[in-house]
């Protein structure tokens, strides 16, 4: 295989039990491309792995591997980008599945100009059996790829093809730990990379996994801190409106989980930072769910210490 036709594929893990058989079907996925050599370049971070697991992942000789630490996607997609030896590379969730055709149609629309930076694909998005194309509209992101990416992520994780020689390990490295390919897409765009789309999924992206850290409360909590970084950038005026007014509603969920949670001075800290947000007022009489949860706890705690006071007072 000439080195043009080599791909590496960097596949950020947790490496824990529950996601192993997932991995080794993204990294055989990946293994497997058609008229490509891809190299997957595996970074297992985190200290929750499973033993086995890491021990198969370090002797296996048709992958590269490393392990970090910490546990932080971004991190490990830039520790996987330093390793990047090839001129072309990809990221895949560890969860997630590469379609036999996804790397030689990429690299195909890659190598039909040195001008472009960037190939990225439509993907499928699998949900409880219900599979889905992401983008139905691919003339939208054709017309303006920026403003697009206020109505859908047209980045799904797993979908591009990058050219290391002008993706530098900058872009990786500064994404959030949430919202990073809405990040990453909107760096990419504002920084006027070439992108060239391709409206042929290449690439299954799986929800209904009950380990997916998107699921979590962490993914809740972590995305209005996702939404302020996206608003660090230079952002034309109209889509930063948009962003500012997706912070309120992001505070919001956050206010609600923690509420939900009893956890009251958290929530009634995201609450207040709702309505400081643009059109956060829309979210004003929410405050009212906090008063009939606080009522609620406070009867039952009352309750619940006023029974155990009588039942000590017995006792003596």
């Amino acid at each position: 295989m000439t080195a043009d036709r080599v791909v590496s594929i960097i596949i950020p893990t947790l490496a824990t039990a529950e996601r192993s058989k997932y991995l080794l079907r993204a990294i055989e996925s990946a293994l497997s491309q058609q008229g490509v050599q891809a190299i997957p370049i595996v970074i297992a971070n985190g200290g929750h792995g499973d033993a086995g697991l890491l021990d198969h992942l370090r002797q296996r000789r048709d992958i590269r591997y490393a392990r970090l630490e910490q546990a932080s996607q971004p991190m490990a997609m830039k520790a996987g980008r330093d390793m990047v030896d090839t001129p072309f590379f990809s990221i895949l969730d560890d969860d997630d599945l590469l379609l036999p055709h996804a790397m030689s149609t990429r690299l195909g629309g890659m190598q039909s100009g040195p001008e472009i930076d960037v190939v990225v694909t439509n993907g499928i998005i699998s949900n409880r059996w219900i599979e889905t194309v992401n983008i139905t509209d691919f003339s939208g992101i054709l017309v303006d790829p920026l403003r697009k990416l206020q109505e859908k992520n047209w980045m799904l994780t797993g979908s591009g093809l990058f050219r290391t020689a002008t993706m530098s390990r900058e872009f990786f490295g500064d994404m959030p730990q949430y919202l990073e390919w809405t990040y990453l897409a909107m760096r990419i765009s504002l920084e006027k990379r070439k992108i060239l789309f391709i409206n042929n999924p290449s690439v299954v992206h799986f929800l209904d996994h009950d380990f997916s850290i998107y699921r979590s409360k962490q993914a809740v909590f972590g995305q209005p801190r996702a939404i302020e970084r996206i608003l660090e950038l230079d952002l034309p005026r109209d889509v930063r409106v948009n962003f500012e007014i997706r912070l309120a509603d992001a505070n919001n969920e956050a206010s609600k989980l923690y509420l939900r949670g009893c956890n009251f001075p958290s929530a009634l800290s995201s609450h207040i930072k709702t309505v400081r947000c643009r059109s956060g007022w829309r979210h004003l009489f929410y405050i009212k769910d906090f008063r009939k949860k606080g009522l609620a706890f406070f009867r039952k705690y009352s309750s619940a210490v006023t029974r155990e006071i009588a039942e000590t007072l017995q006792d003596k």
